[in-house]
């Protein structure tokens, strides 16, 4: 299993790209991360949120404040 992080500025998005979540679980190690659906609903999950990415109708994840994720891989 890999393990990195990603920093995100306060309001910083990224792009969801479905592939390149497969086999990927999200932590939120500090901030507040929210989701935005490809519908326009949106959901935010804070520290200690843990996220399965995988097959989901997203548009992009938002940094709500300055936000840590810890990417977990099984690459």
């Amino acid at each position: 299993m890999s393990r990195g992080l990603v920093v995100l500025d306060a309001g910083e998005t990224r792009r969801y790209d479905p592939p390149a979540w497969v086999g990927v679980l999200v932590v939120v190690a500090d901030g507040e991360l929210e989701l935005e659906t490809v519908h326009g609903h949106r959901r935010r999950f804070g520290h200690g949120s843990v996220l399965a990415l995988t097959g989901l109708p997203l548009r992009l994840l938002r940094a709500v404040t300055p936000t840590t994720l810890i990417i977990l891989s099984r690459r």
